[in-house]
């Protein structure tokens, strides 16, 4: 009964705030003087506002000691906040203070909100930040692609010899650093890069450092790159080969934060080839050229196979380290499925099959998938003809539902860390001399129940390197 009751304390809160935003703001927007229900209606938000600031104190056990009357039972023990009387004659100062003060309540709910993870979906913006490269610079943004700020250009890494292209930019775990890929290329572009580096920022664009030096023959192509979860050591994988594709090779390789103690770790193939257990004890990687499922300890001394699955895509250990999943194409029907099994290689399901025309350009990004932060469901594409449908699914193959259809070649989904957006993107194909490229036009987030989507930005934005923060 104690958390029947916290719930319909925090609903009851919630409830109440919305009639009186209504009010405040349309008593705002009125001209003449001041009015007593101007104040009246403010005082009534602010007690409204504290009431729930003091239900999410007692809930999540946080500045308990400025409740009034404490916390029993995970609720206010004194009930919720009256709202002031006033007396006198309003003026504008009285509702000047009274504003401030509801915006500095407003803040610490939203800190809240994202701290505690819930109500999220009515923090503006969310409680995450994107970054992305866009017109070959790396931008920042919130959710909602408000407070966007360029915060590292392609001139900065400018050279008489080559041209540079900024891919891959990785939230690091604390959210305040960026790692990023830049590579150089000679003119015309034929798909290949020549030579690639590893570059860290701080979020706001300063401290900027070359964490590989001008790079190396084996450095040719860079990607994949991510954190340990620690954001003690990066990840990454580097392609070589040269310009007919002769002696290629796709290495997993890992090294400190500040680009010390390189090391290869195994040979991978196919899309997003590893990931970090969530406890960056270990990697799972799809061993190249076979593509089985491995499983390495972090610094690549210890590997054992894991499952015998040919992966196109991934493998992708869920948030709480208890399972992976993998995506898997089949030539032979024009079909892909996602696959789920344990942590340990037990337990393989199939929990989605969906169309896959092999060679279709239009389709090259629909493979990827994307775990919700609670690792209950999968984001994946779904298609159906010639509909592309963002789709969410249990991670035991139930309740499949359809979030929004869209049109053009998809990124992979990437679910935001506070679940209450997805990201994706629709666009073009671009086919060079030594393969296809797809590039969108366009980059958009749906809210995860399907309510609402909104486009954060125009092209060319390159989201299959669409990074959320922590």
């Amino acid at each position: 009964m104690v958390a029947v009751r916290r719930f319909s304390w925090l609903a009851a809160a919630v409830c109440l705030l919305a009639p009186i935003l209504g009010a405040v703001g349309a008593s705002a927007q009125g001209g003449g003087g001041v009015a007593l229900g101007e104040v009246l209606s403010r005082n009534e938000l602010i007690a409204a506002q504290e009431s729930l600031l003091n239900v999410y104190r007692c809930r999540f056990d946080v500045d308990t000691e400025i409740v009034p009357g404490g916390c029993v039972d995970g609720q206010p023990a004194g009930g919720p906040t009256q709202p002031d009387p006033f007396e006198g004659t309003p003026t504008e100062n009285d509702i000047a203070v009274r504003d401030s003060l509801i915006q500095a309540q407003e803040s610490l709910l939203n800190t809240y909100r994202c701290l505690f993870k819930i109500d999220a979906q009515i923090v503006p913006g969310g409680c995450n930040r994107i970054a992305v490269p866009i017109r070959n610079s790396i931008w920042v943004m919130d959710g909602d692609g408000e407070d966007a700020k360029q915060i590292v250009t392609r001139d900065q890494f400018a050279v008489p010899d080559a041209s540079p292209y900024l891919s891959s930019p990785v939230w690091s775990p604390d959210g305040t650093r960026l790692a990023f890929v830049v590579n150089y290329h000679e003119e015309p572009w034929d798909g290949m890069s020549d030579r690639s580096e590893i570059w860290a920022v701080n979020g706001d664009g300063t401290g900027l450092r070359n964490l590989t030096g001008s790079g190396s023959p084996e450095f040719q192509n860079i990607f994949e790159l991510s954190w340990s979860p620690d954001g003690a050591r990066l990840a990454f994988r580097s392609y070589c080969c040269d310009r007919q594709r002769r002696d290629a090779r796709s290495d997993l390789r890992i090294m400190d934060a500040d680009g010390a103690n390189g090391v290869e770790l195994a040979k991978v193939s196919g899309q997003r080839a590893y990931s970090w257990s969530p406890d960056g004890s270990r990697i799972a990687y799809s061993s190249g050229p076979t593509k089985h499922i491995r499983v390495a300890n972090a610094v690549g001394t210890i590997q054992r196979r894991l499952a015998f699955i040919d992966a196109d895509y991934g493998p992708v250990w869920s948030p709480d380290g208890r399972r992976i999943a993998v995506g898997v194409a089949s030539s032979t029907d024009n079909r892909k499925e996602i696959w789920v099994f344990g942590a340990d290689g037990s337990n393989r399901r199939r929990i989605a099959t969906s169309d896959y025309e092999f060679g279709s350009p239009r389709q090259r990004g629909e493979l990827g998938f994307s775990w919700s932060p609670d690792g209950a469901q999968i984001a994946y594409f779904d298609v159906q003809g010639a509909d592309v449908i963002l789709t969410a699914i249990r991670a035991d193959g139930s309740n499949k539902r359809q979030i929004t259809t869209l049109e053009g070649t998809p990124s992979p989904p990437n679910w935001s860390p506070d679940g209450t957006r997805i990201a994706y993107s629709t666009g073009n194909t671009t086919v060079t001399q030594n393969g296809t490229t797809s590039i969108a036009l366009a980059l958009w987030v749906a809210f995860a129940d399907g309510t609402k989507q909104q486009q954060l930005a125009s092209g060319p934005v390159y989201s299959h390197y669409l990074s959320w923060s922590p």
